[in-house]
Formats: C-alpha cells, structure tokens, sequence
C-alpha cells in the first residue's frame, strides 16, 4: 500500500473524516479520494469489532448497536458483512417474515436438514445443507367467506420475489404447515389454495405438503453435479 493511500485510509477509518473532508485536507475532490481508497462506506472497522464482540443473536441489531456504543447503520452492516442474523424487533412485515423463516427452519432440521438462515435483504432466505437456495413465503390469515361455511380456508402467498432460489416454502402461521413447492412450479406472482383440504395430493399446491424428499432429492442432484 502505498504512503499516501495509507493516510487517506487512516483518516477515513480511525478519523472517520467524510470523503469531502479528506479531499478539503489534501486539496483534491471527493471522487478522487474514492478513487485512491476504494468504497470503504460509512462504517470504521472498529466499530465492525464492536459490534461483532457484543453480537449476540436473541438481541436486535438496535440493541446490539447501543450496547457496542456505535451507530446502528454501523452495526447492521457489519452483520450484514459477515452474514450474521439477529433478532428483529416490533411487529411488522419484516419481524413476521423472521419469525416465519425461525419456524420454517424449526421444521426443517426435525426433519433433518442443516439450515443456515440469511441476513436481511438477501435474495434468499435459507440455504439448506449449503446447496439449496429456499425462499420462504408465509400466509398469516385465512381467506373465508360468510357465505361459504363448509369450504375450507384458503390462503394467499405473494411469489413477487424469489425467482433465484431453488424452492418456495409456503409456510401457514395459523396451521403450522409447510409446502415445498419447486420454484419451476410457481407460474404467477400470486398463489391462492385451501388448507386443509380432503385430496391433499391431487391439488396443485396441497400436493406438495410436506415434500421433504424434494429437497433430499435436490441435495443429491447438486452433488452429483459438483
């Protein structure tokens, strides 16, 4: 590394100098400062060690970054880094979705399997015995209609994403119960079944109930490949 890029580095890390304060210092842009030390961001690696020494998963990110004393843009992007999940804090969209890939994995490593689940914002959700990319989408409240008493629930998952993974796993809150449906096998964006139903294993989606030996098959297939 040479001289000058070294003190542009340490200004930008441990001085935590802006681009445009460097570049002021120096008398060049704050494009040319980019230039010579890179996209480091806005986080110093000191503050990635603190908030990797106080890591712990049960705490939210919020409370990880005021218990290491750094920033919480800091702290999130060192997790986010080094690919370490924490908890998610209210009781929005984004925690449901988090309790709902907790539960999804729950069920997957009874069943067997090793689930490393992924960081927020991650085109996937959990990758499974490290070859298969799944994602997980998840109903939390059954479509029923007054009029229609004896037909059973439906529920609606939103397929927008997740194009790049492997498999979807539509996951019911209410019920507990996975599918685990090829991502081949998703035409639309929106996908809407009955739950429970009486011929599970004629129906478009209910037929994959359940289908842990998909995923057995699909491990062995990447490995065979490999």
């Amino acid at each position: 590394m040479n001289e000058r890029k070294e003190v542009l580095l340490k200004l930008r890390l441990e001085n935590k100098l802006t681009l445009q304060e460097i570049g002021d210092l120096f008398g060049i842009t704050r494009e040319r400062v980019r230039q010579i030390i890179g996209n480091t961001g806005f986080i110093a690696k000191t503050d990635i060690d603190k908030a990797v020494e106080f890591a712990d998963p049960k705490l939210t990110v919020e409370e990880l970054a005021a218990k290491a004393g750094v920033q919480y843009q800091s702290a999130s992007t060192a997790f986010s880094k080094m690919n370490m999940r924490h908890s998610v804090a209210g009781s929005g969209a984004v925690k449901k979705g988090f309790d709902s890939e907790n539960a999804v994995c729950s069920i997957l490593e009874c069943a067997g399997f090793c689930c490393e689940k992924q960081t927020y914002g991650t085109n996937f959700d959990i990758l499974i015995n490290g070859t298969i990319k799944v994602d997980v989408k998840s109903a939390f409240t059954p479509k029923t209609s007054p009029s229609l008493k004896n037909i059973n629930p439906t529920y609606r998952f939103k397929c927008i994403n997740g194009k790049q993974s492997d498999f979807y796993i539509f996951y019911i809150v209410d019920t507990n119960d996975i599918f685990i449906v090829p991502i081949d096998s998703v035409k639309s964006d929106i996908v809407v079944f009955a739950w429970p139903t009486a011929r599970p294993k004629i129906g478009k989606f209910q037929k994959y109930h359940n289908r842990f030996d998909l995923l057995w098959k699909a491990i062995e297939s990447k490995k065979a490949q490999q």
